[in-house]
């Protein structure tokens, strides 16, 4: 591995992936490397001394503030709005990741309590959050529109009541975004509208970092 290699393997990913990501990969290689070079006691030297990390954009990452959000709800319409409304909710209300929640069985979520078990979180972590009380029942009307259910029924589904994928939540999102007149970005704003509120409302950042 030498510092060409590196170079043209981090530049080769500029149409693949956003520059933070791009980063960390550099960022992977730098720290494997510099371990290399101190298991062999300095016989190998890292290319990555002579190569600086990808640049990191300085624009603000969007996010979603509470007004933002009352108007995408507004998107949800039709015959699966019980369900569009729910999701949104979980959404930004859980801070969960769009796979972990794709991946919700019903049995995972208490529907008096609001606790929700994540079985596989990021890293394969399992973890807890909780839901708020408007959520809930937004999600208890969603699952009574349901045919037929289960505990071990997803917990979100299409119309023909199959797992969602996660191209299919990307899909549910741009259409409610469309429908509302507004770009949130992606789910994953929702997780930074989720700590923003979290902060403002007078949670700390230990406990914060904890929750994502």
């Amino acid at each position: 591995i030498n510092s060409l290699l590196v170079s043209e393997y981090i530049s080769s990913l500029k149409d693949v992936w956003q520059p933070g990501t791009r980063h960390i990969a550099f960022r992977a290689i730098r720290t494997f490397t510099y371990w290399y070079e101190d298991f062999t006691d300095g016989e190998y030297h890292s290319p990555c001394h002579k190569l600086r990390a990808p640049k990191l954009p300085k624009n603000k990452k969007p996010t979603v503030d509470l007004e933002t959000f009352r108007q995408l709800l507004s998107g949800c319409e039709g015959k699966t709005r019980h369900r569009d409304k729910a999701l949104l909710m979980f959404a930004f209300d859980s801070a969960m990741r769009m796979n972990e929640i794709r991946e919700l069985n019903i049995k995972d979520v208490n529907l008096m309590s609001g606790r929700i078990e994540i079985l596989h979180g990021k890293g394969d972590k399992y973890g807890v959050t909780y839901i708020s009380s408007p959520t809930l029942k937004a999600l208890r009307a969603y699952l009574k529109t349901r045919r037929k259910i289960s505990e071990s029924d997803p917990l979100f589904t299409t119309f023909f009541e199959q797992r969602i994928s996660v191209n299919g939540l990307t899909s549910i999102l741009s259409r409610i975004q469309k429908r509302a007149g507004i770009d949130v970005h992606g789910f994953h704003s929702f997780r930074r509208g989720f700590g923003t509120e979290f902060i403002r409302n007078g949670g700390d950042l230990s406990t914060l970092q904890k929750i994502y």
